[in-house]
């Protein structure tokens, strides 16, 4: 149920802490057109979201002109109240902060700037490759003028009341047509686990996948097929909402973003990583979108057509690969038919999996990950040896090494493990093993030779045969589909599935390499009646104390992943053929990981089997990384030319070339002061400071522009607040609270649940809570902007 904005409006909240204890009641002060239905559906939401307020009546209600006050007690959400009001902007404001650009006649862009579709306007951001986020026009002068009215909002049996409680109807203007808020959603454990770190690792929620589209592209038409996707798909609809804890808003209308860019504006891979910097606003609806790199003009005189990179990016939360491959089979559908269908909207889809995941019961699923995991393996670590404390590689940022078979190798690949009743992707990870079993256990150095925690000079004396070892633990993970199911329909929902599943194995050197392979086989399929339980409840029961992140501390440092793509529809290849379009498949586009390194494997359209690494440059060396799949390539291509049954796995290694050990080196840790930064200086001392509150994952180009807007003497800061982490959000604004100076907590629908929270932990540990102040969302807006910037500055003149 999402808000049917047919109205704009301009909204500003203040929300006040009247006290410092925890449980001190909470007033809530709102500027400008109230709508009566708006506020009874909002209470009516909050009401089906949070069944225990259902015996709390509602929140009192004061009015004057232009002015509405609530208040209430502690337990009653009135943070989430101001983010539902606020979130009442234009559904296509125009941003009015954009460059020009001229619009093409279909309806898309020419260069870096508006959405395909949003009309002829502005685009922000120009040929120097900024930021852009393509909304349309819709006045937002009239939604300023509109809030500028000190009568604004009130009807003509205006009731000035101070006492009354609930909504006195003839006191609050009534907006025609109906009012449909966001349905709430409940996170799963796995999208909780992948949120854990947002605030920290925005761009680790960031993926992509890349197609080349050979043949004409109509943007509008492009444009128009998507939104039938979006219509379709409720997944597409959804955003990410924090009242203060992260959960899902699924809306009833989103529309996709769609940006065309002319050949040399930029690169690919410039265009890629500036897709990636940008994030996502986690409360807007529509966390996919496309961009569109034109290839060079045709050569004179009949010269081919060059074709055109598609670039997909979206959030990991709500889409894995596959989903997204599926939504495209959808896209290509709708495009063929240019933009019309039969509309509806798709189930099963994540709602009905929510349902199916909360009957099941979890009790088989951790006997089997306690019966079948002993204790050695549950304190295996992280798969890899750790250099020594405080060893570090002088590196940061995302590395990648490719590797790869050629189709006859792959097919003799895949004819090999079948001799084992196995397939290729477990043949990558009975490899991966023997690759890990080896980096943990070299031949080992004289007693009296320190081991090295970077590399030493000269080789190890390779893997060796491993003379002299036993059995030994190893660890890592594999990435599961997680729709192997007992869900009808669940192979064609899209959504977060993709699930990283540790695997424990004991590695004997002296076994053959069947025996292994076969291990491994075995160890997946057993797997596969329990992936849909996340890594984070399976260290929970392993090991309790254990962090619950996806590749935090405690679980595995590496990830193998085998792609299998969903299979096309009959005819689908053939039909855009018919209209001289073909779309070519150019593989993963891969991105930062919580892992230490991650394995990537797919079949290209060659049929090449193509290894793709992604490694943390600041926890593992590029050679050595480069090193890992290098080795794991050679074994993928020499073991079905010359493992028999009775090679072993010691045998099999001994091939190698002598390497230097892997070391797994700690994460840096992120010092909590790096939490809040400084957009702009005080104008004099003592001035105060208006700290913005960004929910995870919120773009930092958004508050950023706020603060260039701000006219008041203010220092301004932001914050990125977590709720699952406010004792490192006090500790960032300890040299500010100890300063003593005014401190206002500020930022856009959305961030009022998680500014509340703030505010009350300020409270607690200093005696004073801070004014928060919420505006419209930040898509709505320049205009809209300016009034959140104006009630920043009056917040701070109060009692200042």
């Amino acid at each position: 149920m999402t808000v049917e904005r047919n109205l704009q409006v301009s909204l500003t909240a203040v929300l006040a802490l009247n006290g410092p204890a925890h449980d001190a009641p909470c007033t809530l002060e709102l500027r400008g057109p109230l709508d009566a239905p708006l506020l009874e559906a909002a209470l009516a939401h909050l009401a089906a979201a949070r069944p225990a307020l259902r015996d709390t009546g509602p929140p009192a209600v004061r009015h004057g002109p232009g002015r509405h006050v609530l208040s209430c007690d502690a337990a009653y959400p009135l943070g989430a109240l101001a983010d539902l009001l606020t979130a009442a902007a234009p559904a296509h404001p125009h941003t009015g902060h954009e460059a020009d650009h001229e619009a093409d006649g279909d309806g898309g862009t020419t260069a870096t700037g508006t959405a395909a579709g949003s009309g002829r306007g502005r685009g922000r951001g120009g040929g120097d490759g900024r930021d852009s986020h393509g909304h349309g026009h819709g006045g937002n002068d009239r939604a300023r003028d509109t809030n500028s009215d000190t009568n604004a909002g009130l009807g003509p049996d205006t009731d000035t009341d101070r006492g009354g409680v609930g909504v006195p109807h003839r006191a609050l203007a009534r907006r025609r047509g109906p009012v449909r808020l966001p349905e709430p959603l409940a996170l799963t454990p796995l999208q909780r686990e992948l949120l854990a770190d947002t605030a920290d690792f925005p761009r680790r929620q960031i993926a992509q996948l890349l197609r080349r589209w050979h043949g004409p592209l109509d943007t509008g038409r492009f444009t128009a097929a998507w939104q039938q996707v979006f219509d379709h798909e409720s997944v597409l609809r959804a955003a990410l909402v924090f009242d203060p804890r992260p959960r899902i808003a699924l809306h009833a209308r989103a529309r996709p973003e769609v940006r065309r860019h002319t050949h040399g504006a930029l690169t690919r891979q410039d265009l890629m990583e500036q897709e990636r910097r940008r994030g996502f606003e986690p409360g807007r609806p529509g966390l996919l979108r496309a961009a569109l790199l034109e290839g060079p003009p045709p050569e004179p005189h009949g010269g081919c057509t060059a074709p055109t990179d598609v670039i997909l990016t979206y959030h990991r939360a709500l889409l894995d690969g596959r989903s997204v491959r599926l939504l495209l089979q959808e896209f290509y559908r709708a495009y063929l038919a240019a933009g019309f269908g039969n509309g509806g909207e798709r189930r099963p889809d994540l709602r009905d999996y929510r349902t199916w995941l909360a009957a099941q019961d979890t009790a088989p699923a951790r006997d089997f990950w306690t019966g079948t995991t002993p204790a050695a393996h549950a304190g295996a670590g992280q798969g890899l040896p750790r250099a020594r404390p405080g060893a570090v590689t002088g590196r940061r940022g995302t590395g990648r090494t490719l590797a790869r078979l050629t189709r006859a190798e792959a097919v003799r690949l895949a004819q090999w493990a079948a001799l084992w009743g196995a397939t290729p992707s477990s043949a990558l990870q009975t490899v991966w093993a023997m690759i890990l079993y080896a980096a943990a256990h070299p031949d080992t150095p004289a007693p009296d030779t320190p081991a090295p925690d970077t590399p030493a000079p000269g080789p190890t004396p390779g893997p060796g045969s491993g003379s002299g070892r036993g059995p030994a633990p190893v660890t890592f993970s594999v990435t599961v589909s997680g729709r192997g199911i007992a869900m009808e329909g669940i192979e064609r929902v899209p959504g977060p599935f993709d699930n990283p599943l540790p695997v424990h194995l004991d590695v004997d050197p002296q076994a053959t390499v069947g025996a292994l392979l076969r291990a491994v086989r075995d160890r997946i399929l057993d797997m596969a009646a329990y992936e849909w339980v996340s890594a984070g409840q399976i260290r929970h029961w392993l090991t309790p104390t254990a962090s619950h992140t996806v590749g935090g501390g405690g679980g595995p440092a590496t990830l193998l992943c085998f792609e299998h793509h969903p299979r096309p529809p009959r005819g689908l290849a053939a039909e855009l053929a018919a209209q001289g379009i073909h779309v070519e498949d150019t593989g993963p586009a891969t991105g930062q990981s919580a892992f230490a390194i991650g394995v990537v494997a797919h079949h290209d359209s060659t049929g090449d089997l193509v290894l793709s690494a992604v490694h943390d440059r600041g926890r593992l060396h590029d050679d050595q990384a480069a090193q890992m799949l290098a080795h794991s390539a050679r074994l993928l291509r020499e073991l079905p030319a010359g493992a028999d049954e009775s090679t072993t796995v010691a045998q099999a290694l001994s091939r190698l070339a002598p390497t230097d050990t892997p070391r797994l080196h700690e994460a840096p840790a992120r010092p909590a002061h790096r939490r809040l930064r400084r957009l702009r200086a005080p104008a004099r001392p003592g001035a105060g400071t208006i700290c913005l509150i960004a929910p995870p994952g919120a773009p930092e180009h958004c508050h950023s522009e706020l603060a260039r807007r701000y006219q008041g003497p203010q220092a301004v800061t932001v914050l990125r607040a977590d709720a699952a982490r406010m004792p490192q959000c006090l500790t960032a604004l300890g040299p500010l609270l100890t300063a003593g100076e005014r401190l206002v907590l500020g930022g856009f629908s959305g961030s009022g649940a998680l500014a509340l929270e703030v505010a009350r932990h300020i409270a607690a540990a200093h005696g004073r809570a801070p004014l928060v102040v919420l505006g419209a969302p930040y898509a709505a807006g320049e205009a809209l902007m300016r009034d959140l910037a104006r009630a920043l500055a009056a917040a701070a003149r109060r009692g200042g």
